[in-house]
């Protein structure tokens, strides 16, 4: 009965104490949502980076639930996240800037990344690596307006084994969500307000 317990736990530990490289937005994206109208929206790249842990994107561990090696991004998260989000704009019919807005009505949106983080939690007699997510939005016009948001996603994988693929396809599944979440509200937040993003008429004089 003891073996029925601890074989399925040593599986998912699979090559427990070596590191696993892992490359933020290394699968595409589509969020199959439109709406831009080629209003504009400034992307800040990157976000502010204030999570707690910043050497390292997650943690390998052991059967017995142990912290025993880590997992790394080969790019800042903060960049490739700020620069996934300008790209899913573009798609979704936003024109896309960087900095300050080039109209007084241009939006201008600033991100901080709180929390990216995958690692394996062990279940009775299945695994699973899961990855958080969590990124604090701003959005500013010349204007006046300030809005702000935070987003928080778990991407999950389920495993037997704690292969790096799997610790890839956690976060891949993470970042499609908040990506998808983050576009969604940006184009909400244009819908209630329909000049924003609108782009000055060119002065053309009368003939």
């Amino acid at each position: 009965m003891k073996s029925f317990l601890v074989i399925p736990v040593l599986l998912l530990s699979g090559c427990a104490f070596t590191e696993v490289k892992l490359t933020p937005g290394k699968a595409p994206i589509d969020t199959g949502i439109t709406g831009g109208e080629q209003r504009e929206v400034a992307v800040v790249i990157p976000f502010a980076d204030e999570r707690q842990i910043k050497n390292r994107c997650g943690m390998k561990k052991n059967g017995y639930n142990m912290d025993t090696a880590n997992a790394v991004c080969t790019e800042p998260p903060a960049t490739r996240l700020a620069e996934l989000l300008a790209a899913e704009f573009k798609k979704a019919g936003f024109k896309v800037t960087q900095g300050e807005p080039a109209a007084p009505g241009g939006v201008k949106i600033a991100g901080t990344l709180v929390k990216f983080f995958v690692e394996p939690v062990i279940g009775f007699a299945m695994g699973a690596l899961e990855t958080d997510i969590q990124i604090r939005l701003e959005a500013s016009t010349q204007n006046g307006l300030r809005a702000e948001r935070s987003f928080f996603v778990k991407g999950t994988q389920s495993a037997m084994v704690g292969s790096d693929s799997n610790y890839q396809a956690s976060m891949n599944d993470a970042i499609g969500q908040i990506v998808k979440q983050m576009v969604a509200a940006v184009v909400s937040l244009f819908n209630r307000y329909p000049k924003l993003g609108a782009l000055p008429v060119p002065f053309r004089p009368l003939s």
